[in-house]
């Protein structure tokens, strides 16, 4: 379900569960594979979810505004009361915004160009999680290059996945990087193979 694989790869695992454990029949299963799109991994890769992937986000977004809207509240207060939400959001947003712009950070990963860079860039709680980023850059390597005009393919392996690979495009003239695991386009945030061969440009 949450394999970081691609669709031809949970395409022949998911016939490989259904062989073994002799599912070809069973109704919920077929009933899950029609709905993979809805829930794989793999298929909702490259959609944009703004982080919205699991039930726990969602009830926690609902919990924030349930302090403002009840249920018998009507239509002039629900709106009275969702604005002074989304006030109440926009707040948040400028304070995270104003804590990150002050204090220094203490570089901690292998690459501190990139980690000052970002820090300068990203709120602290976005910062947090480029970090870890950075930190699974170091596991990647830069396997391979291959040129063709403007456009340069790198093929980035993990340590210890040795035997799998993505692949990250970066086109000169657009200076836009594209990678396989597509996690720009579904969280907004560069992964660590995109890292990794900027590290590798630099070098």
């Amino acid at each position: 379900m949450l394999g970081d694989v691609d669709v031809d790869v949970f395409e022949r695992k998911w016939e490989e569960l259904v062989s073994e454990f002799g599912l070809e029949e069973n109704l919920w299963m077929l009933e899950m594979y029609k709905k993979r799109k809805m829930w794989a991994i793999a298929h909702m890769r490259g959609k944009f979810f703004a982080g919205f992937r699991t039930t726990s986000r969602c009830e926690g977004l609902h919990s924030e505004f349930g302090k403002y809207v009840y249920v018998l509240s009507n239509l002039v207060d629900f709106l009275q009361q969702f604005f002074r939400w989304l006030s109440y959001m926009r707040y948040r947003e400028i304070e995270a915004d104003f804590s990150s712009s002050h204090g220094d950070v203490v570089l901690q990963t292998p690459h501190p160009r990139l980690e000052s860079s970002a820090f300068k860039l990203y709120t602290k709680t976005i910062f947090r999680i480029v970090r870890i980023i950075f930190e699974r850059a170091c596991r990647c390597k830069v396997h391979d290059v291959l040129q063709n005009g403007s456009r340069n393919t790198f093929i980035v392996r993990k340590y210890p996945k040795q035997d799998i690979e993505w692949v990250v495009s970066y086109c000169q003239h657009r200076l836009v990087f594209e990678c396989t695991c597509k996690s720009l386009e579904t969280l907004g945030i560069s992964c660590e193979h995109v890292m990794i061969v900027l590290v590798f440009l630099t070098l």
